[in-house]
């Protein structure tokens, strides 16, 4: 019986962060540069393995499990049937957006790959794909 509230509540979490996901991307229709997520679903023991079998650059297995707990006050899940869904990770598009023609002589776009560096006044360097430039106060874009 346990095992069935655990698949309804997992398939929730994954229904949940799907919801998200396409939220995320619905509130960014008009972001120039976007690219919208596709979210990857897994059952939990592929994702566990795919993490378990991960190794560092020195040869060391690292476990790096999401944060689920196997057991709860001493008592496993047993069998081998599983139930649980999760997220294991979402992927970007790489398609490109329709180009659109603007008033602004600023405005760039790119066809294809590829990123534009543009530096904060820090000095830190950022990749964007948006193109909508704009003079500041010193007449720099």
């Amino acid at each position: 019986m346990h095992r069935g509230l655990y698949a309804a509540a997992s398939a929730m979490i994954v229904q949940e962060s799907m919801h998200d996901v396409v939220a995320n991307n619905l509130a960014n229709v008009n972001t120039s540069g976007f690219r919208r997520r596709i979210p990857v679903n897994k059952s939990f023991p592929e994702v566990l393995m795919d993490r378990i079998e991960k190794k560092s650059e020195d040869g060391e297995i690292k476990l790096i499990a999401p944060p689920f707990q196997l057991g709860l006050k001493g008592k496993f899940l047993i069998g081998d049937l599983s139930l649980a869904n999760v997220i294991s990770e979402t992927y970007m598009t790489t398609e490109s957006g329709a180009i659109q023609v603007t008033d602004n002589p600023f405005d760039a776009a790119i066809v294809g790959e590829g990123y534009f560096a543009v530096q904060d006044g820090a000095g830190n360097i950022y990749y964007t794909r948006s193109g909508h430039f704009q003079k500041n106060g010193e007449g720099q874009l």
